[in-house]
């Protein structure tokens, strides 16, 4: 008879392991707020109203760009529903694009900058639609992100449009999970 292995014994207690840390994490109220089915869910979604935003910038297309990635975050949602116009929302989201700086972060051997830092400066403010109160604001909000100055303007433009593409994205899941948190304590506040 052959002696069994020790390793043949580990696998039911890693499994057992794993079935009770999947059970507490399950059972504990943990949710994910980027699921629609989480927990947030429940109910009629608000309503939301945000537009486009003033550009004050020279970066053309801007706030057509972070328009689509935002309300893009809200489509994917469950919790919060975009409407055609402020008279049909709970909500009323108010942005201004406020400037854009470019400074450098490093520089190569002949002193000329090899990295550079897009930062995007903006005014937000998420309202209640029906007596304008406040739920949050940001004023003068920099988002940044890095982008790798090449030696063609064309890489380097293209370099720069991709910065301001993910700060689009990190602001858009910002603006959401604070809009997300209101959405909550309206919900909590009207029981």
């Amino acid at each position: 008879m052959r002696p069994r292995s020790s390793t043949s014994n580990r696998y039911p207690a890693l499994l057992l392991l794993l079935t009770i840390g999947l059970a507490a994490v399950s059972g504990c109220g943990y949710h994910n707020p980027y699921l629609a089915g989480s927990p947030e869910g429940t109910g009629e979604p608000v309503r939301l109203y945000t537009s486009i935003w003033p550009n004050r910038t020279s970066e053309a297309g801007l706030e057509s760009l972070i328009f689509r990635t935002t309300n893009g975050w809200f489509k994917k949602s469950g919790m919060v529903a975009l409407a055609a116009n402020p008279a049909e929302a709970d909500l009323v989201l108010e942005g201004e694009i406020v400037g854009i700086d470019l400074p450098a972060l490093s520089y190569g051997r002949h002193e000329e900058a090899s990295e550079a830092r897009l930062v995007l400066i903006l005014n937000l403010a998420l309202r209640r639609a029906d007596d304008r109160t406040v739920l949050w604001q940001e004023n003068r909000l920099a988002m940044d992100d890095a982008y790798h100055i090449a030696a063609g303007a064309e890489t380097t433009r293209a370099n720069q449009r991709q910065a301001l593409t993910r700060i689009a994205e990190d602001l858009a899941e910002r603006i959401y999970l604070k809009t997300l948190a209101a959405r909550q304590e309206m919900v909590s506040g009207d029981r």
